[in-house]
């Protein structure tokens, strides 16, 4: 139903009798609709993440994993235009929003890789740095998530830029980003190299010096 149409074609009525419950009984579990829809934009995400975490992992060259995980979420938002631009809408409230939540949970697991690779490859981060990475990496996420989100809206107009050539363009703009960062800090990055292999070696590298 919410795929074909969107949540707000519907009533709270009509959801409840789909749901098979009375609309009474769905009011005991949602103070509200907005309350509602804001569990129905957790439980898309949660979906969405389970999609990403499939792909989160240090195989290949940096450019190759950012291309794997927005291959991913491009996607599952072309099968899910309807999902993901009710996910990603803005919602009223002070709290921090089901986007904002899943972006801070998503972002805390690629925030872990990058301080894994950076330490087993040598980065000298300061402490600053190292809390930088936080909001760096969200920026990075919200700004693809974005990027997509736009794409969806105009894409009927668009000639040329189809899903694939959207995930590479979206590709080399982050990993150029990543790649600026890290030789910032003196890390040499090349885009041939799988970064396993890089790990590998610094690993060996640093046992070696122990030994």
């Amino acid at each position: 139903m919410l795929q074909d149409h969107g949540p707000d074609d519907f009533s709270v009525q009509q959801i409840a009798k789909r749901a098979g419950l009375s609309r009474t009984v769905l009011y005991r579990h949602f103070v509200d609709r907005g309350d509602l829809d804001r569990a129905v934009q957790d439980e898309i995400f949660d979906r969405v993440f389970s999609v990403l975490m499939e792909e989160l992992r240090l195989e290949g060259t940096v450019h190759e994993i950012v291309h794997r995980i927005l291959s991913a979420y491009v996607e599952w938002a072309v099968a899910h235009p309807t999902w993901h631009s009710f996910a990603t809408r803005a919602e009223p409230g002070a709290e921090p929003s089901p986007m904002e939540r899943a972006l801070a949970g998503l972002a805390e697991q690629v925030e872990t890789l990058m301080m894994m690779a950076a330490d087993l490859l040598g980065a000298k981060l300061t402490e600053a740095e190292r809390e930088g990475l936080d909001p760096l990496t969200f920026g990075l996420i919200g700004a693809a998530v974005s990027t997509v989100a736009r794409w969806l809206t105009v894409r009927d107009r668009m000639q040329h830029l189809h899903a694939q050539q959207l995930v590479s363009v979206a590709t080399e703009a982050i990993v150029v980003q990543i790649s600026g960062m890290a030789a910032a800090r003196g890390l040499d990055l090349p885009t041939d190299a799988r970064v396993e292999d890089l790990v590998a070696a610094a690993v060996d590298k640093r046992m070696g010096e122990q030994a």
